[in-house]
């Protein structure tokens, strides 16, 4: 009886936390809190077979100026002879082959964090932990859009984006940026120092200039994240280094573009560049343009979106290095709307001709990625995010009809009447180490303070 009260005692601190934060609210920063609250049926094996648990969920979200923070705290129980029997391992303490692990200890307990947060990218200070879906390294040539949540809802990591710039010193000449996918397991590291040489100079603008060394490296490219099991220690690692300049050219409150260059290394065995140019319209438009000059074996954007999906097959092809190098093309176009209820961003590449005769090779053909959030902000009852990336388009016909086919696509839709929140989740996704494809989905309720 006594073990059931503490975890009433739990349920009651969670639910009186937003009476704590908004006492201290000041006026120049305001408080936002959010207080969500999920119930559903999970089944786990137990002893071969499968055992069904009751689940309550609590996720409170903080957010004070630039500061924020979110939990998500998952409580299971079942019903057993009158009692409440929690769900204690896995839920609490490792899985009993791990509880020895210290690691293990430290990933439980940190993904009961789903963020927490100092800033925005570009600001002298920014600070992520816990989920990150945005990953970006310099200009992205090497890293971009990296995400650590592909294994959502199923399991949760926590990663860490750092950045820092002299500005926030009064020393303008250095800043350094930093990411690591996993805390408690740390497979990509990626970091970039960086340098403005003009900047004690008098001329506006051009004294902004940027020249970057970044390097991003996967030191554990066979390991399956979504099922943490163990790999060999085989020394395998895929790593990219290289240089980077970022040169703003036009600075106002209608129009901004920079011009921007990269060239990368794998392991000093394939080498690839890229010039180009982008920036805002109105503050309502985002573009971007580049020429790219890939060299045999590199795989520009090596580090993206969806990267832990296909980890192991993309370090297989880096390291057999016999793809054909070529010239290729990349456009962006997107908007923001309304203070960003409203999120569009579409960005196609390709090669200029061919990369080679082989029809099976995605490199011959173009490749689109888009992703469409529409926030509680602009539709009351209705709210989500759509993510898409697809490969081997030879025609329309590839995109349509055939639009699931060769892509991964992951989509959230919310449903809200009152306090009430249904959301509709499904993902398809390569099979890790194929081109072939699995679905997943989910329907979850919560209940909003």
């Amino acid at each position: 009886m006594a073990k059931n009260k503490k975890y009433l005692w739990i349920i009651v601190l969670l639910a009186i936390l937003p009476g704590f934060f908004t006492l201290y609210a000041e006026d120049e920063n305001p408080v936002k809190f959010n207080f969500n609250l999920a119930i559903g049926l999970d089944n786990f094996m137990e002893g071969g077979s499968p055992v069904s648990y009751q689940k309550i969920s609590f996720s409170p979200d903080l957010a004070v100026g630039n500061f924020g923070i979110g939990i998500d705290v998952t409580i299971h129980y079942r019903f057993e002879a009158g009692s409440i029997i929690p769900r204690v391992e896995g839920d609490w303490t490792p899985v009993a082959a791990e509880q020895g692990n210290f690691q293990a200890w430290l990933s439980l307990y940190l993904s009961k964090f789903k963020y927490i947060r100092y800033g925005v990218k570009n600001d002298p200070l920014f600070i992520k932990l816990g989920s990150i879906d945005d990953a970006l390294i310099g200009n992205g040539f090497i890293m971009a859009n990296y995400s650590n949540t592909m294994f959502l809802p199923e399991q949760r990591i926590f990663g860490l984006n750092l950045d820092v710039d002299g500005k926030l010193f009064d020393f303008p000449l250095i800043g350094i940026e930093t990411f690591i996918n996993n805390i408690a397991l740390p497979e990509v590291y990626g970091a970039r120092l960086f340098f403005r040489p003009l900047i004690f100079s008098d001329i506006p603008i051009i004294n902004e200039m940027e020249v970057g060394i970044p390097l991003v490296a996967d030191t554990k490219p066979y390991f399956d994240a979504a099922t943490l099991a163990p790999v060999p220690a085989d020394g395998a690692a895929a790593v990219f280094t290289g240089l980077d300049v970022n040169q703003p050219l036009i600075a106002n409150p209608a129009v901004t573009m920079a011009a921007f260059g990269d060239l990368a290394t794998y392991k000093f065995k394939s080498y690839g560049g890229m010039i180009g140019a982008g920036g805002t319209l109105i503050t309502l438009f985002n573009y971007g343009a580049q020429l790219r000059f890939i060299g045999n074996g590199f795989i520009p954007f090596y580090f993206d979106a969806t990267y832990d999906l296909v980890k192991e097959a993309k370090y297989k092809l880096a390291e057999a290095g016999n793809t054909q190098g070529y010239v290729g093309w990349f456009g962006l176009l997107g908007t923001n709307l309304l203070d960003g209820a409203v999120v569009f961003n579409m960005s196609i590449e390709g090669p200029f001709g061919t990369v080679d005769n082989n029809p099976d090779n995605f490199l011959n053909y173009p490749r689109i990625k888009g992703i469409l959030q529409i926030k509680e902000d602009l539709l009351p009852l209705v709210s989500g995010e759509l993510t898409y990336d697809k490969i081997f388009i030879r025609d329309i016909s590839d995109v349509f009809p055939n639009f699931f086919q060769d892509a991964v696509i992951m989509a959230r839709v919310n449903f809200k009447t009152g306090p009430a929140v249904i959301s509709l989740f499904y993902r398809i996704k390569y099979v890790e180490g194929t081109w072939n494809m699995e679905a997943v989905s989910g329907l979850e309720t919560m209940i909003q303070f």
